[in-house]
């Protein structure tokens, strides 16, 4: 329960300041029916002058209101932190070799040989998604020839996809014979 009102008292505090209450305060209460807001703000009031609770003059939190974390609970908070620390910095080696590559890469085409070249763009179209193909089709250093070459690839491999579709197929419908 105090736990809770400390909290409330912060939470107060935060929204609406230690000024507007205590004028708030000040003012008759002529009317003060049972959950009228001045009578609320004059039970916020007695809450904030307890001897329990001291707020600083700026209304921000006293730093007593954290709950305190068990061993256990600060390990898993320090692992997570040093995760996410790794992560973020692995992200930005990622970034920079991106980058790297990206800088250089149109200088090295200009200079390779158009086997090369022709290779290069046709694995990158058949990895890429079908937005990204489009892309990197758009290239002006691409030629023309990678269109063959990647609907062949393309077509290569949806020949293999339906082929292991069929295999799939015939292992289920042999498994329920087999079954029956």
């Amino acid at each position: 329960m105090r736990r809770r009102k400390n909290f409330m008292k912060t939470l107060l505090l935060k929204k609406i300041g230690r000024t507007i209450l205590l004028s708030a305060a000040a003012e008759t209460s002529a009317d003060m029916t049972r959950n009228s807001p001045k009578r609320k703000i004059l039970t916020m009031k007695t809450l904030l002058d307890t001897t329990r609770f001291h707020a600083p003059a700026d209304g921000r939190a006293s730093g007593g209101d954290r709950p305190k974390l068990t061993a256990k609970q600060r390990a898993i908070a320090a692992l997570e932190k040093a995760i996410d620390k790794d992560a973020k910095a692995e992200e930005r080696l990622e970034a920079a070799r991106r980058k790297a590559i990206g800088e250089h890469f149109s200088a090295w085409i200009e200079g390779a040989d158009m086997s090369l070249i022709v290779e290069v763009f046709a694995g990158l179209e058949v990895a890429a998604t079908k937005a990204n193909r489009k892309r990197i089709a758009s290239h002006p250093l691409r030629p023309e020839k990678v269109d063959a070459v990647v609907e062949k690839r393309l077509a290569e491999i949806e020949r293999i996809k339906a082929e292991e579709a069929a295999e799939r197929e015939r292992q289920i419908d042999g498994g329920a014979a087999d079954a029956a």
